[in-house]
């Protein structure tokens, strides 16, 4: 195949892959967000325990504090996941909902949840649905969302959570808190499901954000 030929053929599988993160969750600023764009010396267990995470899908925390590259992992995560089955089956630009796998921030399902009160054409368990079955799921930024009172974040929070454990389907979750403080925000029954069948891994170098 002529060079010219080539490059557009992968312009046109970088387009479909762009596209396909798009679908499922990611922000144009997260495209760039995968394995070989993460500076593994900053987080090197980290980053092994993210490349483990992909071969045997198991269920990873990733907490510490703001600027240490949870969400680049959890996305890279996704992101390898998606491009394997690119590869194999060539569904990059399908657009079933949620298909392979999907990034949702833990505030937007919140958001989303709540817009279906006093909305007849959506229900809570209509949203909760969409991302329970999802081969994948990345919850990100849980234990951000600022309440008084988290008995409804514990409530959703355990939802997803408990029926995602039962079916043994695997979760990436990035939180700034504690384990310790994070069943203030999911409860600790959905926390303690985490434990059982999942690694928490802390990532505690400087900010990157504080660098550029």
């Amino acid at each position: 195949m002529p060079e010219r030929e080539r490059e557009a053929a992968l312009d046109r599988v970088a387009e479909r892959l762009a596209e396909a993160l798009l679908c499922r969750g990611f922000s144009r600023q997260q495209l760039g967000h995968c394995f070989e764009t993460f500076d593994r010396s900053r987080e090197p267990v980290a980053y092994q325990k993210a490349l483990a995470c992909v071969e045997n899908q198991q269920t990873l925390v990733l907490w510490g504090p703001y600027g240490t590259g949870k969400t680049h992992l959890a996305c890279a995560i996704l992101r390898r996941h998606i491009e394997d089955c690119g590869q194999v089956t060539g569904i990059y630009t399908h657009r079933d909902a949620t298909g392979i796998a999907r990034f949702l921030p833990f505030g937007d399902l919140l958001r989303r949840v709540r817009a279906t009160y006093g909305d007849d054409s959506e229900s809570e368990q209509g949203i909760l649905s969409r991302y329970w079955k999802v081969p994948i799921l990345a919850l990100d930024d849980v234990g951000n969302e600022a309440a008084k009172d988290p008995s409804f974040s514990q409530r959703i929070g355990y939802a997803m959570i408990d029926y995602r454990y039962r079916q043994e389907l695997p979760m990436i979750l990035t939180t700034n808190c504690h384990p310790d403080k994070l069943a203030w925000h999911i409860g600790q029954a959905a926390v303690d499901r985490l434990f059982e069948r999942g690694e928490f891994v802390e990532m505690r170098s400087k900010s990157y954000r504080r660098k550029k």
